[in-house]
């Protein structure tokens, strides 16, 4: 359950973050270097997150590893996330170099 409000939270604070920008009058170069930073801050979050996701780890009496459903679910959507922030982070560095 904390997974899934910490995620909807950092999900919510992202697209919060990304449209204000977007809106924000402001040349495009300087726009992208906003956005790359603020997904910079996210990619950061969201490894912490990933990282606090594995100290929650179990392990069974028995000495065999279990992780709780809610666990994997949240740590394969924080890795979507990540995955989706370093492409975008890709897009718009090499926007910034043809500028």
């Amino acid at each position: 359950m904390k997974s899934r409000i910490l995620t909807s939270f950092l999900l919510g604070a992202a697209a919060g973050a990304v449209l204000g920008i977007l809106y924000a009058p402001d040349k495009g170069a300087n726009t992208r270097e906003k956005l790359m930073a603020n997904l910079n801050k996210y990619r950061d979050q969201l490894l912490c997150f990933l990282d606090n996701l594995s100290a929650t780890n179990q392990t069974h009496p028995n000495g065999a590893f279990t992780e709780d459903e809610s666990v994997t679910e949240a740590k394969n959507k924080a890795n979507q996330l990540l995955t989706d922030v370093d492409e975008m982070l890709a897009q718009m560095r090499a926007k910034n170099k043809e500028a």
